[in-house]
């Protein structure tokens, strides 16, 4: 189920990437596209302005835009004299002034026939007739046209009326091959095509490990929920089974005629044993949903750490002296904000996982102390420790070790509710230990 959910989240995440990789490309090409153009168009529509100048005819609206009015004069530069434009013609955009040498200028009759020597590369010396048809019936003509080398070339045709040489009708034509401008348009589409390609795959790869972390809380918390369940089954079910066959055998001494006797009152000794157990058992997973359901209400007050552990150390001697065990309280003044019902639950709880790994002889030892801004209470005890393999877990749930739990009618579930408490009391809990040489367990609450 999560291996399918993963590849979903997976195919997921590729294709936002994918469409943004996508989009970044497409918006790459069409930006760097738009220059060259917009570049071309700019610097064909300034020389064009120029040559009106030139010939002090009128400029044409679309070209008045264009023109830029001459600043101080410059010194020529090589690609000024190759290209014959005038020397006091300074442009301020030099991206303009650049493409204006690779403009080839030609001035042309009706017929599309050269009146005066071309000025630009050689290549693009060929006129166009039917531009010079278009200009000729609406003023103006620009196009792209293929030239015969197959290569792509601008032209702008302006119809400038007749000429006093042989009342011939004057064009002026110029071209500018845009093959550059493709080759490096070409170079930039596979160089931009390999690199999506690369980050795609390597979007996929992270896409994967992303959704693996994205369902890994998920997955977690399904593991648990059904070890859980395995776990609280197997914890129930035995009593369960002791239950029923302790009844099961008094109903079979009852219909042999046998009622008042010893083993019908051990047996049923040991259902209602059992029947404790088992309800202990479901309180404890009761309040274990309420926690994770954030459901619980607590009623947090200021309550002195040391009052609890003197009110309730009457109970833990009483059960401390019948194993032997030695038990030292020292109650410090160390007031805390809690439940004080669920914090002596608390106590209990460590109280009675202590004794279980104390063996006769040994001291268990409570101290109230402030720490840190946080109250703190220490638990140690002298017993017999747990294990370096056991003690990440031991505030798992149902999670019985040799050495992290023991005894008999134990359910595994003390220390995960007192760790869920503490929380829930937004305090902090952890536990210190070493084989043979005691456990020392930390409570810290808020400091009122």
């Amino acid at each position: 189920m999560f291996s399918y959910l993963r590849l979903r989240l997976t195919l997921l995440y590729l294709g936002v990437a994918s469409t943004l990789v996508i989009i970044l490309v497409g918006a790459t090409y069409a930006l760097v596209s738009y220059y060259f153009e917009s570049s071309v168009k700019v610097a064909m529509q300034r020389r064009m302005a120029h040559e009106f100048k030139e010939r002090q005819l009128l400029l044409p609206p679309e070209l008045a835009l264009a023109d830029l009015p001459a600043q101080a004069p410059a010194q020529p530069d090589k690609e000024d004299s190759m290209s014959g434009l005038d020397s006091n013609m300074v442009y301020a955009d030099d991206n303009v002034t650049d493409e204006l040498a690779a403009i080839t200028l030609l001035v042309l009759d009706r017929n599309g026939k050269t009146l005066a020597p071309a000025d630009g590369p050689a290549t693009q010396r060929t006129s166009h007739q039917p531009a010079v048809d278009a200009a000729f019936a609406q003023g103006y003509d620009q196009r792209i046209i293929r030239s015969s080398n197959g290569s792509r070339l601008r032209l702008l045709t302006y119809y400038l009326g007749n000429a006093a040489i042989d009342d011939n009708a004057i064009f002026i034509q110029l071209s500018r091959s845009l093959a550059d401008q493709d080759r490096i348009l070409q170079n930039l589409l596979v160089g931009l095509l390999l690199l999506s390609v690369f980050s795609v795959m390597a979007l996929g790869v992270g896409s994967w490990w992303l959704a693996g972390r994205s369902i890994r809380p998920a997955q977690q918390a399904w593991e648990q929920q059904q070890a859980f369940v395995a776990n609280a089954s197997h914890e129930l079910r035995t009593p369960l089974t002791l239950i029923r066959a302790s009844a099961e055998t008094v109903q079979q001494n009852f219909a042999d005629g046998i009622y008042d006797t010893e083993d019908n009152r051990t047996l049923l000794d040991d259902v209602l044993k059992e029947c404790d157990h088992t309800a202990h058992v479901v309180s404890d997973l009761l309040l274990l949903s309420r926690l994770d359901a954030n459901s619980l209400k607590l009623d947090a007050s200021v309550v002195s750490l040391a009052d609890m552990l003197i009110d309730t150390e009457r109970q833990m001697r009483i059960l401390a002296e019948k194993r032997h065990v030695q038990l030292i309280v020292k109650p410090n003044e160390s007031p805390v904000w809690c439940d004080a019902a669920r914090a002596r639950q608390v106590l209990l709880i460590l109280f009675d996982n202590a004794l279980k790994h104390t063996p006769p002889g040994g001291t268990i030892t409570f101290v109230s102390e402030i720490d840190k801004g946080m109250s703190r209470l220490v638990v140690s005890d002298t017993g017999t420790g747990i294990s370096p393999e056991h003690l990440p877990h031991v505030f798992d749930r149902f999670y019985q070790g040799d050495t992290a739990h023991s005894g008999k009618g134990n359910s595994g579930l003390g220390l995960s509710i007192a760790k869920a408490l503490v929380e829930a009391m937004h305090g902090q809990i952890r536990i210190n230990s070493r084989i043979s040489c005691g456990t020392v367990v930390y409570v810290s609450l808020p400091f009122p």
